[in-house]
């Protein structure tokens, strides 16, 4: 999930989008659209508390927004606006579990008010999670478990504190900004991301075989969890505006060029000593950590894109939209299995 403290709107875009926006937008998109810095000074900030009547836990939330423009800078319109998150919260209604995150984001613009504008941004955000996998699964009704355990409190962790779901976000982006005429507007961005996740998490038992009715025992099991995913993406933009009769245009153009990784090793899964289902320890050491198999899959992909989207205008009434886009991917997939063997694949299209 995403967290909001830096983002300024949400936009809705209903209808096809793959024009525009590529893969993955058949029948709309999300933009998320983000703070940047203004030409104006501000403070902004919030402070929040929760309390959980039924565990006694809490939430605690705090931000910060502060714009300020630099009047002495050889670059006229410059200003910088930094936004801090932290967040530490407890699971509603349940014990042990909790999640914990913390966030800046620094933007600089350089132009402000002038036909070129440069805007340059950085974020970094990490969460450390003690993951909730909730209650076993025989003990909800309708699940096939005969007998049905006993009453089991809602409030049950079935995982360890040792337990952890932490991920890491790096992300920049470059954006310049040239209005070429009153109708017209150059852009190019560039964006880089990087996500890191790293966990180790308790499963409270999802099938029948886990819960033993005659002894009221419950086995559990552990899973690793590491991905790392980045994104470097550049797109040149012309948006523009003009009439051909009685008919008014408003079109976007451009290019864009994209480089995806994906690597994700291989965890073994570790089952653990049975216990009674009704009253899980855990401040217990587990009795086993998920170790890497040895094997791993990586993945590249390659994306190239012309595009042309147009608006045509007849009437207040009536509007006609319509656009080309042609990608072009390169797709490099590599699989290696525990002993060692890779399987390799490429595709373009």
């Amino acid at each position: 999930s995403r967290d909001v403290y830096n983002t300024e709107s949400v936009e809705v875009a209903k209808g096809t989008g793959g024009t525009d926006i590529g893969r993955g937008g058949p029948t709309g998109y999300i933009n998320i659209v983000t703070k940047r810095a203004r030409t104006e000074n501000f403070n902004s900030g919030t402070l929040a508390y929760g309390l959980d009547e039924v565990t006694s836990g809490s939430t605690r939330r705090a931000t910060l927004d502060l714009n300020r423009t630099v009047d002495g800078s050889p670059i006229k319109g410059t200003a910088i606006r930094i936004n801090l998150m932290g967040q530490d919260s407890d699971v509603l209604g349940r014990d042990t579990a909790e999640s914990k995150s913390w966030g800046i984001t620094t933007s600089l613009a350089l132009g402000l008010g002038t036909p070129f504008r440069a805007h340059l941004v950085f974020q970094h955000e990490e969460t450390n999670n003690i993951p909730d996998y909730g209650l076993p699964s025989p003990a909800f009704p309708g699940y096939i478990s005969t007998p049905m355990p006993p009453a089991i409190p809602a409030t049950n962790f079935y995982g360890f504190t040792t337990d952890y779901d932490d991920t890491e976000h790096n992300g920049a982006l470059a954006r310049l900004e040239y209005d070429l005429a009153p109708d017209f507007q150059l852009t190019n961005t560039t964006r880089y991301s990087a996500v890191a996740r790293n966990a180790i998490v308790t499963g409270p038992g999802t099938s029948t075989a886990s819960y033993a009715p005659a002894t009221g025992l419950l086995t559990r099991s552990r899973q690793g969890n590491k991905r790392d995913t980045d994104i470097l993406a550049n797109q040149t933009n012309l948006t523009g505006k003009f009439a051909t009769g009685p008919v008014f245009h408003d079109f976007s153009t451009g290019l864009e060029l994209i480089r995806e990784t994906a690597y994700q090793p291989a965890f073994l899964s570790v089952t653990l000593p049975p216990i009674p289902v009704q009253s899980p320890d855990p401040s217990a050491t587990p009795s086993g950590t998920p170790a890497r198999s040895g094997a791993y899959t990586d993945a590249t992909i390659k994306t190239l894109a012309l595009y042309f989207y147009d608006t045509a205008k007849f009437s207040e009434r009536w509007l006609l939209n319509g656009g080309l886009r042609l990608d072009h991917y390169d797709v490099d997939y590599l699989s290696v299995a525990a002993t060692g063997v890779p399987t390799t694949a490429r595709a373009k299209d």
